[in-house]
This record gives structure tokens, sequence and C-alpha cells, in this order.
């Protein structure tokens, strides 16, 4: 569908694969001919540095989202969600890992995941807390959260009309090492996400 738009981003920190899941996500998306780009912002990857990516589908011009501009936001750390919060506006989704990677300064308390959950709430964003650093280390893949999280999205329907499941399979195929483990992680989360939807 090459009208298909989506405004979102991507958020965590440096070690987690963000850059390769905007990665998968452009890929799908320009796999089936819709334009996508993405641009990290912050962080330059470095493991345990704050990292938040802007991925613009179907939108020519700027590569960057305007403050309030992202529809989407996956969030592989809940401090991070807090962090760029700041890109979302009432009615967004976000998907948020349900776990917060403490800064490494001595007396600096973050807030609990349930803290960031209620204020994005308050905010008028729709929040799904998810285990994906866990459920991937239960599926076999710890280093697969990251696949997690776009399969939970697209079990959401976050990704509807933009990229499918199959586009997803098929850049997983492309990028990464191991496709097959990434895709069975990437279709238990769909699983999960699909059934606690029909459950809501």
């Amino acid at each position: 569908m090459r009208d298909a738009r989506l405004d979102l981003v991507i958020a965590g920190v440096g070690g987690q694969g963000v850059i390769t899941l905007a990665t998968l996500i452009a890929e799908a998306a320009l796999a089936r001919g819709t334009e996508a780009t993405v641009a990290e912002t912050h962080g330059l990857s470095q493991r345990g540095g704050s990292v938040v990516v802007h991925v613009r589908i179907g939108r020519a011009g700027a590569p960057l989202i305007r403050r309030g501009g992202a529809s989407l936001m996956l969030a592989l750390d809940a401090l991070e969600a807090a962090r760029y919060a700041g890109f979302l506006h009432p009615g967004s989704t976000a998907i948020v890992e349900n776990h917060v990677i403490r800064p490494p300064l001595s007396g600096v308390e973050p807030p609990s995941p349930g803290v960031i959950e209620s204020a994005l709430r308050a905010a008028g964003v729709r929040v799904y807390m998810v285990n994906a650093r866990e459920r991937s280390m239960e599926l076999g893949n710890p280093r697969a959260a990251n696949v997690y999280m776009l399969g939970y999205a697209l079990g959401l329907g976050a990704f509807n009309g933009v990229i499918s499941m199959d586009d997803a399979r098929a850049a997983i195929g492309r990028v990464l090492r191991r496709p097959e483990q990434n895709i069975m992680v990437l279709e238990e989360a769909y699983r999960e996400a699909v059934a606690r939807a029909e459950a809501l």
C-alpha cells in the first residue's frame, strides 16, 4: 500500500537492538513499495546510552518527527519511554518494556514501570506494558526482545495497512542472522498480543 503512513519512535538504550528494530520495520515497508526513512537522533548506539530512532513510513520530507507527532512508540526500556513521551499525543499507542534499566548514578532512584505507565495513560496515550526481555529469554533467544516487540505490535494491529507479518518475516530473513530463531520469537509475540487484544 503505497499511501500507508505511520510515524513512530523507537526508544531504548545502546545494546538493545533499537536500530536493528528500526531497520527491520523500514526494510519491511520498503520491500512492499512504501517509502521509509530512519533517523537516529541520540546516543549513537553507545552501549548503555539513551537511543531514540525516528521511523517515518510513507512520508516524504524531513526525517525527524516533530514533538507530539508520533502515533506509535516502541520502547525497550520504560525509563526511555518516559524520556521521549513528548513525541506522543493523546490517542497515540505506546508498547513499553515492563522494566527499567537503572541509570549509572548513585543515589538516583528511577520511577517504576507502573508510575511511568500511569503518567502515559494520564496523557491520553494507549499503553501496553510487555515483558519482551523476559519472554525472549524464555523462548531461548535473549537478544530478541526487539523482535518480540515487533511481533507484539503487529499482533495488536499497530502496523495495520503499513506492514504485515509476512513483510516482517521476510525482513528478518534479509537482515538478521539465525532468522529461524527470530521468526519464532516474532510469531510467539504476535500470538500473545492477539490473545491479549481478544481478551480486552
